[in-house]
C-alpha cells in the first residue's frame, strides 16, 4: 500500500510502479490461460487410445510439452520486462507528469 503521507513524488512513483505490477502480473495470468486452452485443444486432439495406460502416457508426453512451452514464455516475457524496465517506467513517469500538469489526472 501506498504510505498515506509520503511527499507528492513517492506517491507519484509508487502509483506508477503499482500500476506497471498490476499490468506486468496481468499479463502472466493470460499466458497462462492461453496455454491453458492449448493444452485443453491439444488433449481433445489425441485420437483414443487403446489401453487407459496408454491414454495416461498419452497425456502426459502433451502435458509435459505444453508446460515446458509455457514455462519458456513465463521466462521469456519476465526477460524482456526486465531488460525494459527501466525505460517503461521513466516514460509511464514522464506521461503521467503530463497528464498532471494538463489537470487530466489528478494529482497523486
Amino acid at each position: 500500500r501506498r504510505p498515506r503521507k509520503a511527499d507528492p513524488e513517492v506517491r507519484l512513483f509508487w502509483d506508477t510502479l503499482s500500476a506497471d505490477i498490476k499490468r506486468h502480473e496481468e499479463r502472466h495470468v493470460e499466458i497462462a490461460k492461453n496455454h491453458a486452452r492449448e493444452l485443453e485443444d491439444a488433449l481433445r486432439a489425441t485420437y483414443p487410445q487403446k489401453t487407459c495406460e496408454a491414454a495416461k502416457a498419452k497425456a502426459a508426453e502433451i502435458s509435459a510439452a505444453v508446460l515446458a512451452k509455457h514455462d519458456r514464455a513465463q521466462v521469456q516475457f519476465d526477460r524482456v520486462e526486465g531488460v525494459n524496465f527501466e525505460s517503461r517506467i521513466i516514460r509511464l513517469l514522464r506521461y503521467r507528469m503530463q497528464r498532471i500538469q494538463s489537470g487530466r489526472l489528478p494529482p497523486a
